[in-house]
């Protein structure tokens, strides 16, 4: 267990209410990140993951991918390679 920003989660965590679940939209592809800097204004840190952004066209989803540093997961944790999101068990 590590802590969060969060006490909410920290605390659900603490009493064993949640779990961490790999999450599909997220991916550390090295093709994906590599030269990336984080999306965010004024960031401007190396990408560590990227997010699938990507729009529904007539011809199908196309994918558009953002990079993204660390500290800027939206409450995700990275964890051996993979992008993790908490859920309630």
């Amino acid at each position: 267990m590590t802590t969060t920003t969060d006490p909410y989660v920290d605390d659900l965590e603490q009493r064993g209410l949640l779990e961490w679940v790999a999450d599909p939209g997220w991916s550390t592809a090295v093709d994906l990140i590599d030269g990336k800097r984080c999306r965010q204004k004024a960031c401007g840190r190396p990408a560590v993951a990227a997010l699938n952004r990507g729009y529904q066209t007539y011809r199908g989803r196309l994918p558009r991918w953002w990079a993204y540093c660390e500290e800027h997961l939206y409450g995700r944790r990275l964890v051996d390679g993979v992008i993790l999101i908490w859920r309630r068990k």
